[in-house]
């Protein structure tokens, strides 16, 4: 019988079975050897038909892609439904404009907006707001809330720009908006105050008023029809601010000179023969406006900030204990003309104009108070003028309201040389030149050269100016005013 040990073959003890154990030997060699029933294998003997580890095939899946940031793909663009809208100055509540994004491929990074003028003048009195500055996730739309406050000057229809940026913090667009401003339809009102000069002193039969000439009535130029300038008249204080007292009818005409003389409903035309500033400054300014300009003529010849042989007419804004000024009258009736014009034409208030200075120089204390009565009466009328469509916070001591200062004549003719001052026409004359380096939106029209033979002088005297002065300083007095804008 044969057998075998371990598997590791045997050899029988005869040359007849030889052969067959020889094969039975190699066949269990071929087949990794037999296992005996009850016998522990090696460990390192693999079972039949295995592989070593080594070679074992592994079905490792094939590597998958990385997962998305969801914050790092996708793109943007900057959307508006229309890129030019219209506004009116002081419209109420506004334009809003609808401003959005597209999300592209899944976008949802937070995009960022910011709205900028393209130059300081395109956000000048320009008031706007986001309602959301940040474009969160899925948030595709904003509005950008926008007011054009009413400046301190008129203005014509213009464009204004405007440049709109949005960010994901790794795109960056931009647009343009463009914004047409429209003016507000409302008349320019001024008020014009001072003495003589300002009421207008050209000699007798120098006005020319006939169609198309140079002092002729303007279609776009009004005037309050105001009650002529006479002590016998206004001979109670309380006249002096009753309104129907200070206006005849009808209350609104066109401006024709003489400005402070009334024209009667009767009559066609003004009897006075001579002119002021205050006609020629209102044709200069028609060319920054579109709208109706309304002249607030308040002047008194002769008077000022010092007491005269009548001291209540004076130029003072509160009663004083000083001896040497005067009352308050002219102020007060000023304020009544002029917030009856705001008030019944719907106007807004562009500016004072203040030709006066004569009767102050005149006294050593009033010359040496005028800058300071002048500052004061500057802040007074911006205060206490009736609010218009500006608003109260256009009211006030140091309010946008332009006051503009006109020199005294320097004339020189056979009546009289006016061309030298005394000290304290000196002071006075400073105080003129002065005053725009102190009060904000103020500015003076120099007339050191308005003087004969150029410019005849006046009435009575070189004291005041003539005819052709008087047009002349009317366009200087434009001209300082828009300088006055730029004086903040």
């Amino acid at each position: 019988m044969l057998s075998s040990c371990g598997g590791g073959g045997s050899s029988g003890e005869t040359d007849d079975g030889n052969d067959a154990v020889v094969e039975d030997a190699g066949a269990v060699e071929e087949s990794g050897g037999v296992e005996e029933p009850g016998v522990d294998q090696p460990d390192d003997v693999n079972p039949a038909n295995e592989m070593p580890d080594d070679d074992i095939p592994v079905n490792n899946p094939e590597p998958s892609a990385p997962i998305p940031d969801p914050y790092s793909v996708g793109s943007f663009q900057l959307d508006f439904i229309n890129d030019r809208f219209t506004v009116v100055e002081g419209q109420n509540g506004g334009i809003v404009i609808p401003i959005g994004v597209s999300r592209i491929d899944s976008h949802i990074r937070s995009v960022q907006l910011e709205v900028l003028p393209e130059t300081p003048v395109d956000g000048e009195n320009v008031r706007f707001e986001l309602d959301h500055n940040t474009l969160e996730g899925q948030q595709l739309y904003t509005s950008l809330r926008l007011h054009v406050d009413i400046g301190v000057h008129p203005i014509r229809s213009h464009e204004r720009r405007f440049t709109v940026k949005a960010s994901d913090g790794e795109e960056t667009f931009s647009r343009t908006l463009i914004l047409t401003v429209n003016p507000v339809q409302a008349a320019d009102v001024y008020l014009l105050i001072g003495q003589s000069n300002m009421e207008g002193s050209s000699r007798g039969g120098t006005r020319e008023s006939g169609e198309g000439e140079v002092d002729a009535v303007h279609p776009r130029i009004e005037q309050l029809n105001v009650r002529q300038n006479n002590r016998g008249l206004f001979d109670r204080d309380e006249l002096f601010t009753s309104e129907q007292f200070n206006t005849m009818e009808p209350r609104f005409i066109l401006a024709e000179e003489p400005l402070h003389e009334p024209r009667f409903a009767e009559r066609p035309e003004k009897g006075g023969e001579f002119i002021g500033p205050g006609l020629a400054f209102g044709k200069a300014a028609l060319a920054g406006t579109t709208q109706k300009i309304i002249l607030v003529p308040a002047a008194w010849s002769a008077t000022g900030f010092c007491g005269n042989e009548d001291p209540a007419l004076a130029w003072n804004v509160a009663p004083t204990d000083e001896p040497a000024l005067g009352g308050t009258l002219l102020v007060e009736r000023a304020l009544t003309r002029l917030n009856m014009t705001l008030r019944d034409s719907g106007g807004i208030l562009r500016g004072v104009l203040w030709h006066q200075g004569e009767a102050d120089s005149s006294s050593e204390i009033c010359s040496i108070r005028y800058e300071e009565n002048l500052i004061k009466l500057i802040a007074r009328l911006r205060t206490d003028a009736r609010v218009d469509l500006r608003g109260a916070s256009a009211r006030g001591p140091d309010a946008a309201i332009p006051f503009i200062l006109g020199t005294m004549s320097r004339g020189d003719d056979e009546r009289g040389n006016f061309s030298q001052f005394s000290d304290r026409k000196q002071r006075v004359d400073y105080a003129h030149r002065n005053i725009p380096n102190r009060v904000r939106y103020t500015a003076t029209a120099i007339a050191d050269d308005l003087v004969p033979p150029a410019y005849p002088c006046g009435q009575s005297s070189c004291v005041h100016f003539g005819v052709a002065a008087y047009r002349e300083l009317g366009q200087r007095y434009y001209q300082a005013l828009e300088r006055s804008y730029d004086n903040r």
